[in-house]
């Protein structure tokens, strides 16, 4: 029966309006919308934060400290792979990267002392797919790249680097870009290789991140070993660009000031009355004419000259006895060579030169 029993059932009336005439409609009145209106209407919208345009790199040494071992990698012409890009490869490679505005990451924090290998392969052996290796990589770090170094080993003979990834993508421009960078330095025995019987390479290709193994040539060759640790500098600036995708500037240098003070001494024999200052350059201070120099037997012993206010100045003791034991100077000509050498000016005197 529904709400009809107890109350009244719905039915359908008709309703009818009458106008009696006259009859007045009344429209409220509203101001117009004027721009001052608008714009009181508009909410200012937040500014938004600068995103930064660098991306979070993970950097990973090979080789190390794990459940395992502390596997010092390759070992070769008085180097262990293990330390050699610990110490000498990462580092300059991270301050490039930093340099341009990239968050860099050391795989075993600043010392890099894990293996990246062992406690990935650790983790499945456990059965722990979050907490070691790679797996802790991609649950913690989540990083845009990641770059792991080394060195490779074989014959003397063989020499250059090469790129490794796993074979589920292909190379991306930061793998073409650092073989690329081998090519031009130390050389490369192959190009961008992909492979599916390394640990790392298969599962950073099932976790979907960004890899790349590097091998920067081979310890074993004196030729690359030369090569690396006579341009470390410049060797890592290009791995560095290879994987920021552009070009590094080196911090602009501040301008180097010119030169106009030497330690040079000697003795300057006046020919002529010179003013003795407290201070080189015309705005320093004027001693008591007693102590001014006149003629050659006011000669003074200098340690030092100096290029200032169109002059070149000395900076001397007093000799006799009881004199004062702080550093006067005087001007001893104007400069006028034309390639400003003190030894090819006019003095008011003469100089003889330690």
């Amino acid at each position: 029966m529904g709400g009809a029993y107890w109350t009244p059932p719905e039915v359908t009336t008709r309703r009818t309006h009458g106008y009696d005439f006259p009859m007045w409609f009344i429209r409220p009145f509203f101001a117009k919308e004027t721009t001052a209106n608008k714009a009181k209407s508009k909410v200012t919208p937040v500014k938004k934060a600068k995103v930064s345009k660098g991306k979070k790199i993970l950097l990973v040494a090979g080789h190390g400290k794990g459940a395992y071992s502390n596997d010092p990698g390759a070992v070769a012409n008085g180097y262990n792979e293990r330390d050699f890009n610990r110490k000498n490869i990462i580092p300059r490679v991270k301050k490039y990267l930093e340099s341009v505005g990239h968050t860099v990451l050391l795989y075993g924090g600043n010392s890099m002392n894990q293996d990246l290998y062992q406690d990935t392969l650790y983790g499945q052996r456990v059965g722990n797919y979050t907490d070691y290796g790679l797996y802790w990589v991609k649950k913690n770090v989540k990083p845009d790249v990641i770059v792991e170094f080394h060195l490779d080993a074989a014959s003397p003979q063989a020499s250059g680097g090469h790129v490794i990834i796993s074979d589920k993508y292909p190379a991306d421009d930061i793998d073409k870009a650092l073989s690329s960078a081998l090519g031009k330095t130390v050389g490369k025995i192959r190009g961008v290789t992909p492979r599916n019987d390394l640990l790392n390479a298969n599962v950073t290709g099932q976790l979907n991140l960004n890899y790349r193994l590097i091998e920067l040539g081979f310890i074993t060759s004196k030729t690359d070993m030369e090569y690396i640790t006579t341009h470390l500098d410049s060797f890592t600036k290009r791995l560095a660009e290879a994987i920021n995708g552009r070009q590094i500037n080196a911090p602009k240098s501040k301008p180097t000031q010119a030169k106009t003070t030497w330690n040079w001494g000697g003795t300057f024999y006046p020919n002529t009355t010179i003013k003795v200052r407290k201070s080189p350059g015309i705005n320093g201070t004027v001693v008591e004419s007693g102590s001014w120099l006149y003629d050659k037997d006011d000669w003074v012993k200098f340690d030092q000259v100096i290029k200032k206010d169109g002059y070149w100045w000395i900076r001397f003791k007093y000799q006799a006895p009881g004199s004062s034991k702080k550093y006067f100077y005087c001007a001893v000509c104007k400069i006028t060579d034309k390639q400003q050498k003190i030894k090819s000016e006019k003095y008011w005197g003469s100089i003889k030169w330690k």
